[in-house]
């Protein structure tokens, strides 16, 4: 009896040591784990500064994960594991579909919190790219690993760091299997310095003609997809058109004044440029309220609109034009401040948004539409397509959007047929009644 009994407890004493073993190796395991999942983080500040991890709200659910220029925030963030290599680089998984696995690189502008980059309600245009990106990967079910670098284009040391990357996948090309770039800067860095033959598609970027990108069938980069931002001006212009009309109540559109960051190169020649030259053939005056610093915009509006007076006294044949500058976005509060309720349009529809700080109508194409083309051009190129025979990627028609709080307070009659086709539309509350086309409440539309 005595012998039955010490076996049974020397059995338990092994299945006690046994167990003892298996907890301290998995924990091992786990903490040289450098790859986190959304529910395997602490909520310390600690890990937030140091994992990029964001603090636990409730359970399991986390609000964002970040460090200091990405908040990772896709609709889809269950169906990915995002770990920070460092200050300029982090590497984001999909858990799934592993066994036909991508790996792509992408190429972000400069980082997504920075202080020269203007943001929309606290989001950037970077971030709506690549968020949606992720989002369109996930539906499509797509297995990736993403390499995210940071650019910055006032680098140069950041810049070669990349193009040595990119020569040592020359050298094995199974490193990378498509690069992804998202902002003009980056695109116009890529298509003039990277000499490799992986496929570029190309996001949140300005139009690749206008840029001097396509050429011909001879000097056109054969392994770059393009999209586009911008939508051709004569459609802007003959929108334009329809709103200064008798029909809509209105006299003929006089003058256009044109808001654009003097350093944007890509803006002045893809937006300013044309528009004036399309302005011009409609007899339109354009004058150019260039910015470089805040200051800059109370200055220049008022001497433009000192110089619109002289064909429209009463300013009611006139408005201001904001263009795709990310530096301008978050300054709408100055610009209608100091507008003298002189219309603000936009030719970018995230510029119009709930509330005050809006302007009053876009005519452009959102980042979100544009970033979810971009993806579906990157599902296609990873699923065999041929970049170079892919037409350029634009959105039409064009997204609109209307505030009618802020069209009221400048006496801005918005036609119906815009109302009806619009993409989104904030009533005179300010408050969203219609979404992706479609009524959230019914939209009451004053007619004048």
């Amino acid at each position: 009896m005595n012998c039955i009994n010490s076996k049974r407890a020397f059995l338990l004493f092994i299945a006690v040591v046994s167990l003892i073993v298996i907890y301290l190796i998995s924990g091992k395991f786990q903490s040289t784990d450098k790859t986190h999942t959304l529910t395997d983080c602490s909520n310390s500040t600690d890990n937030i500064k140091k994992d990029g991890v964001a603090n636990k709200k409730g359970g399991n659910s986390y609000e964002s994960r970040e460090i200091d220029w990405y908040k990772f925030k896709p609709v889809s963030k269950s169906y990915w594991n995002i770990s920070f290599i460092d200050n300029n680089k982090c590497e984001i998984k999909s858990n799934r579909y592993r066994q036909s696995e991508k790996r792509i690189l992408v190429v972000l502008q400069e980082k997504i919190v920075d202080s020269t980059v203007g943001s929309i309600d606290g989001i950037n245009p970077f971030e709506i790219t690549l968020n949606k990106i992720l989002d369109v990967f996930a539906k499509d079910k797509i297995g990736c690993t993403l390499t995210v670098f940071c650019l910055d284009n006032k680098n140069i040391h950041r810049k070669m760091a990349l193009l040595n990357e990119l020569n040592e996948t020359n050298k094995n090309s199974n490193i990378f299997d498509l690069i992804i770039s998202i902002g003009s800067e980056s695109t116009d860095f890529l298509y003039k310095q990277y000499k490799g033959n992986i496929p570029v598609v190309t996001a949140c970027s300005k139009d690749p003609g206008l840029m001097g990108y396509l050429g011909n069938n001879q000097t056109r980069k054969s392994n770059f997809a393009f999209t586009s931002l911008n939508v051709p001006v004569d459609i802007q212009i003959n929108q334009l058109k329809i709103i200064y009309s008798p029909e809509n109540g209105r006299e003929e559109l006089k003058n256009i004044a044109i808001i654009y960051d003097v350093d944007n190169d890509s803006a002045i020649k893809t937006q300013v440029k044309p528009l004036e030259q399309q302005a011009k053939c409609n007899k339109i005056k354009t004058f150019k309220v260039g910015i470089k610093e805040e200051q800059d915009l109370e200055t220049n509006m008022k001497k433009v609109l000192g110089g619109m007076k002289a064909t429209d006294k009463y300013l009611e044949k006139s408005l201001f034009w904001i263009t795709g500058c990310t530096k301008l976005f978050d300054k709408i509060n100055l610009i209608n401040k100091y507008s003298e309720k002189v219309p603000v349009l936009s030719a970018v529809p995230d510029v119009v948004r709930a509330g005050d700080e809006s302007a009053i109508l876009s005519i452009g194409i959102s980042f979100e539409n544009n970033a979810c083309l971009a993806a579906q051009y990157a599902v296609d190129v990873l699923r065999g397509s041929d970049p170079g025979r892919m037409e350029v990627g634009v959105i039409y028609p064009p997204d609109m959007v209307i505030n009618l709080k802020k069209a009221e307070e400048a006496n801005f009659k918005i036609p119906l047929g815009f109302i009806e086709r619009a993409n989104l539309i904030f009533d005179y509350t300010g408050k969203k009644v219609r979404e992706f086309g479609k009524n959230i409440k019914t939209i009451k539309v004053e007619v004048h």
